[in-house]
C-alpha cells in the first residue's frame, strides 16, 4: 500500500522524471542520473492514552531501536505519536515510555510489538488506536506486564518471538499485584508508606528486580491489603486501564482454558456458552457492555465436604475484562463471588467473599494436535481426576487420604481410527502393601485435538494438550464425566524417557524452583540433598517475616536415608521417635522400634532435560496403632500409611546448595 506521506515525498521525483522523457532535443548530450536511491519509509500514527494520575510535565516517548520518537500529550492524557521507519527496518520493536518529572520515581512502560506487526494492526488508515491494540495504552498494567516479560526473556524484547514466548511464562496474579501497586504509588505519590525502596530509583527498575520486588510488594500487601485490593478494583472498572474486549484483531468468542480457576470456559457467537470446572459444568449466557463483558449462569461448585450435611463451594462469575494479550493468550480480569451453598437446604447461602482476579486466559489457537504430543507405543504419565474406586473394584482398604493426580497410559493403533489403550491404575493400601491393575480401553479423536479414552466401564476421559509454557510442563485440561457428574483438571504430561536412575550419578543437591514468577516462592526453598553415604537431607526455608534473610528458626532440616530400589526409583525414607527425627540402624523398622518411618517419598524418574529432571513423585505418610498392638490392616512393624498422594513433580539439579545452612 502508498501511504500518503511516502507518496508526497515520491510525487516530484515522478513528475521531474516524466518532464525530462518528453522534453525535446537529443539526449545524447544530457545525464540526468540520481546518485542514490531514496529511502523508503514507512509511516505509523499510534493515539493513546497515558496514566498520569495527578502528576504533571509528563513525557511520552517511543524507541524504535536507537531511534526515539516524542509524542504530543494533552492534558487529559491522551498522546498522538507519528513514526516513521525505513522499510529495511519494520521488523524492529516497538517500545513507549512515560517518563515523569526527576524525583517523582514513576516510569511507565509499554511493550507494544514489531513495527511491522503493529502497522498490520492499525487496517487502512495507518492510525493505530486502543480498540486494534489495548497496549498503546501506557499504564500501570502494561508496565508490570513488561517488566515480567524482561525477566522472563532477560533482557528487553526485542522481538515478537521474544514477546510471545515470555508472555507463556507470565504469572497473571503477580502481575496484577505490580500493576496495583504503582496504580496506588500514582493515586497517592505524597504517601511516605507507598515511596520506592532507597535501591531502585524509579517504579520500573523495581519491578525488574524480582527478589526486591517481591519482598516489598508481600511487605506491603501485609500492611495495606485493604488498599491493594481497592486498587485492583479501580484497575478493573476504570475503562482507559481494562476493556471489556480483546483488541479488535482477536475475537471475544472462542475456548479458553483457565487453569487458575480450573475450567474452561467456552464463549459462542450468538451470546451463548458454558463452562466445565473442577466439579461442575453450566450453561451460561454472554453480553457486551461498556463496563465489561457480563455473564449470567456461570456459577459453579468447586469443592464440597461434608459434616452433618453437605457444603459446597460456589464461585459465581459476574464480569470479565481484557488487559492484554500475547499471541495465544490473553491477560483477563473477573469480578468473582465465592460464597458457601447448602444443597439440602440447612441453611441459606452464605459467607459471600468478593474477589478481583487477574488470570491468564489460554485460548483453543493453543490446542495442539494430539499427534504432535502422543507417540504410539510410548508410555505415559496422563492427569486423573477420577477416584481409584470408579476405575477398579478396590483389593484392600486404602489410608484415609488418597490421591492419585496421574495415571499411566499406552496407547496402540493409529491417529485416523484410534485403537486399544493400556491404562495401569496404581493402589496403595493402608496396610502399606501395593499393586498396579492393568486395564484395557479404546482411544479416538475427536478432530484432532482432543484425545477420549474410554474405560470398558462406559467411563471417560477427554484430554486436550495445551501449548502452554507457564508450568515448563507439557500440559493438558482432562475432563472427565460418569453418571452425570463432572470432573477437571489441569495438570502435567510426562513421557517414560529413561528407564529408572543412573546409580552412578543419582546422589546431589535437587531444587524445586520457582517456576511461575510467584513473589511468595522467591522467599521459599525448598531442595534435597542425596548423599553418597545413603544419607539424605530435605531443607525448608520460609522467609516468614520478610526480612530478606533466613533465621534459623525460619528454617527446617530433616535428615533421613535414601535408596534405589530394584525398579530404579529413588526412595527417601524420614525417621521420628516421640515426634523428633531420628537415624534408625536398619532401614527397614520391626515392630517394637522406637525410631519408626514418619513419612516416604518414592521418586520415579521419566525424563531428563539438562539438569531438569521430571519425576512421578509417590509421598507416603504413616502413622501406628495408638495400643501399641497389630491393627488388621497394619504390617508387621505395626505401620498404617495415613496418606497416599502420587503427582507429578520436577526438580533441577544444581552444584551449589541456593544458601549454606548452618551444621549441614
Amino acid at each position: 500500500m502508498m501511504y500518503p506521506k511516502l507518496f508526497h515525498k515520491l510525487f516530484p521525483l515522478v513528475v521531474f522524471l516524466c518532464m525530462s522523457a518528453c522534453s525535446g532535443g537529443s539526449s545524447s548530450n544530457k545525464k540526468d542520473t540520481i546518485d542514490d536511491d531514496p529511502e523508503i519509509t514507512m509511516n505509523l500514527t499510534i493515539q493513546g492514552y497515558v496514566e498520569v494520575g495527578d502528576y504533571t510535565g509528563v513525557e511520552v516517548v517511543f524507541q524504535i531501536e536507537d531511534e526515539v520518537f516524542n509524542a504530543d500529550l494533552d492534558m487529559y492524557g491522551n498522546y498522538t505519536v507519528e513514526l516513521e521507519v525505513s522499510e529495511l527496518e519494520t521488523d524492529s520493536f516497538v517500545q513507549a515510555e512515560a517518563i515523569f518529572p526527576a524525583g517523582s520515581g514513576m516510569k511507565l512502560v509499554s511493550a507494544l510489538g514489531s513495527f511491522e506487526s503493529l502497522l498490520e494492526k492499525s487496517g487502512d488508515d495507518a492510525i493505530l488506536v486502543r480498540s486494534e491494540l489495548l497496549s498503546v495504552n501506557i499504564t500501570s498494567v502494561t508496565t508490570a506486564l513488561s517488566a515480567l516479560l524482561e525477566i522472563e526473556n532477560n533482557g528487553g524484547i526485542t522481538s515478537d518471538s521474544q514477546y510471545i514466548a515470555a508472555y507463556k511464562k507470565i504469572n497473571s496474579s503477580t502481575m496484577f499485584d505490580i500493576a496495583a501497586y504503582i496504580n496506588l504509588s500514582l493515586d497517592r505519590p505524597q504517601e511516605e508508606k507507598f515511596f520506592l525502596p532507597d535501591e531502585v530509583s524509579d517504579v520500573y527498575e523495581l519491578a525488574t528486580n524480582f527478589n526486591l520486588l517481591s519482598l516489598y510488594i508481600l511487605q506491603l500487601k501485609a500492611d495495606f491489603e485493604e488498599e491493594f485490593e481497592i486498587s485492583k478494583r479501580a484497575i478493573f472498572e476504570n475503562q482507559k486501564l481494562a476493556n471489556s474486549s480483546p483488541s479488535s484483531f482477536l475475537t471475544t468468542e472462542g475456548t479458553y482454558y483457565l487453569s487458575s480457576l480450573n475450567l474452561r470456559l467456552t464463549l459462542r457467537a450468538d451470546g451463548t456458552g458454558e463452562i466445565f470446572g473442577a466439579m461442575d459444568h453450566v450453561a451460561i449466557t454472554w453480553l457486551h457492555t461498556d463496563e465489561g463483558l457480563i455473564l449470567e449462569g456461570a456459577d459453579i461448585a468447586v469443592n464440597y465436604f461434608y459434616s452433618d450435611y453437605v457444603t459446597e463451594n460456589r464461585t459465581k462469575i459476574n464480569k470479565i475484562n481484557w488487559v492484554s494479550e500475547g499471541g495465544a493468550v490473553d491477560s483477563v480480569i473477573f469480578e468473582l463471588v465465592h460464597y458457601n451453598h447448602y444443597p439440602n437446604g440447612e441453611y441459606r447461602d452464605g459467607s459471600f467473599i468478593e474477589q478481583i482476579s487477574m488470570n491468564s486466559a489460554i485460548r483453543s489457537s493453543a490446542e495442539l494436535a494430539v499427534s504432535d504430543v502422543i507417540e504410539l507405543g510410548k508410555l505415559y504419565s496422563l492427569p486423573n481426576t477420577a477416584e481409584l474406586s470408579e476405575l477398579v473394584e478396590l483389593s484392600g482398604e486404602l489410608p484415609q487420604w488418597n490421591a492419585v493426580s496421574l495415571l499411566d497410559m499406552r496407547f496402540y493403533g493409529d491417529y485416523e481410527t484410534g485403537g486399544k489403550v493400556d491404562i495401569f491404575v496404581p493402589e496403595t493400601h493402608a496396610d502399606g502393601n501395593s499393586i498396579t491393575t492393568e486395564l484395557s480401553g479404546t482411544w479416538s479423536l475427536s478432530g484432532d485435538r482432543q484425545l477420549m479414552v474410554e474405560f470398558s466401564s462406559g467411563r471417560s476421559f477427554t484430554y486436550t494438550f495445551l501449548d502452554s509454557d507457564f508450568t515448563d510442563y507439557d500440559w493438558a485440561f482432562v475432563a472427565y464425566e460418569s453418571d452425570g457428574r463432572v470432573k477437571a483438571e489441569f495438570d502435567a504430561v510426562f513421557a517414560k524417557e529413561v528407564e529408572g536412575w543412573d546409580k552412578e550419578k543419582v546422589s546431589g543437591i535437587y531444587q524445586i524452583g520457582n517456576y511461575g514468577q510467584s513473589l511468595r516462592l522467591v522467599q521459599s526453598y525448598y531442595w534435597y540433598e542425596l548423599n553418597v553415604d545413603g544419607s539424605v537431607s530435605e531443607v525448608y526455608a520460609y522467609d516468614l517475616d520478610l526480612d530478606g534473610d533466613f533465621s534459623e528458626s525460619e528454617i527446617n532440616v530433616t535428615k533421613g536415608l535414601w535408596q534405589l530400589d530394584e525398579n530404579g526409583v529413588v526412595v527417601m525414607r524420614h525417621y521420628s521417635m516421640d515426634g523428633e527425627s531420628c537415624i534408625p540402624d536398619v532401614w527397614d523398622s520391626i515392630a517394637g522400634s522406637k525410631c519408626r518411618i514418619d513419612f516416604q517419598r518414592d521418586l520415579d524418574l521419566y525424563s531428563i532435560d539438562e539438569s531438569i529432571f521430571y519425576i512421578k513423585k509417590t509421598l507416603t505418610n504413616f502413622s501406628y496403632d495408638s495400643s501399641g498392638e497389630d491393627s488388621d490392616v497394619s504390617n508387621s512393624a505395626g505401620q498404617l500409611l495415613s496418606r497416599v498422594l502420587i503427582y507429578p513433580s520436577k526438580t533441577e539439579k544444581v552444584s551449589v546448595r541456593p544458601f549454606e545452612v548452618p551444621g549441614l
